[in-house]
């Protein structure tokens, strides 16, 4: 079945009996409203799906997100296994990650607004961020982050915060990517790279559901003045 079939699907079923539960789970464990399940096009795919070969699909029994590049073009489909139990909760499609940006589709006109963008970790704090107001975010997968993802983004903002998860990894890419500011002389270009630190084993999902909102705003806004911006 194409990606675009499968995707089509996957809506349609979320809200029917057959979507039922992972929709709760969209919706209870996850706290999205129906507005932001719909804004970044979730779907369910149904258990009984099968691919070509009469095996069940890589999809089947769970929770996809289209990924789009920056135009809206469909590139690949990702995936959350929602199950008790799930060994292998997240998997995509392969696609040339450090060439897209999670919801930057989305996200592109509050980027331009606002000057500035928040790269995230992962898709679904991409959507706690929106969910809550933040919509100038977007997510990479795992912890990199390209000099070809930042000149995505300079092509809309100034300002790069960089909030990754509080912890070993999410901290390593942070200082890996501040490096660039001198590989790629970024600091004269008009581009600033943020460093953001979330306290330790929190990400951007965890943090907002503790802490609120204006916590996370007054987090980046500290941010932005430890690196000498004082407005």
């Amino acid at each position: 079945m194409e990606r675009k079939k499968v995707l089509n699907l996957a809506i349609d079923t979320l809200y029917s009996q057959e979507g039922k539960e992972a929709l709760d789970y969209l919706k209870t464990s996850r706290g999205f409203s129906a507005y932001t399940i719909n804004s970044f096009g979730l779907g369910y795919v149904p258990s009984r799906v099968n691919n070509i070969y009469g095996d069940p699909h890589e999809f089947a029994g769970r929770i996809v997100l289209p990924i789009r590049n920056s135009y809206g073009d469909l590139v690949a489909l990702s995936s959350r296994d929602f199950r008790e139990g799930a060994r292998n909760k997240f998997f995509h499609e392969q696609f040339k990650k450090s060439n897209c940006l999670f919801a930057l589709d989305i996200a592109k006109a509050s980027i331009i607004k606002n000057n500035k963008v928040i790269v995230v970790e992962g898709e679904l704090d991409v959507m706690k961020m929106y969910s809550v107001g933040i919509k100038y975010t977007v997510g990479t997968w795992g912890s990199s982050f390209s000099i070809k993802q930042v000149s995505l983004l300079a092509r809309y903002c100034q300002e790069i915060f960089l909030l990754f998860d509080g912890d070993d990894a999410g901290r390593n890419v942070i200082r890996r990517s501040m490096k660039m500011n001198i590989t790629y002389g970024l600091d004269g270009s008009g581009i600033t790279l943020i460093p953001s630190y979330l306290p330790d084993g929190f990400d951007p999902d965890d943090f907002i559901k503790e802490n609120g909102k204006d916590e996370m705003i007054k987090l980046l806004r500290r941010s932005k003045k430890s690196i000498g911006d004082q407005s």
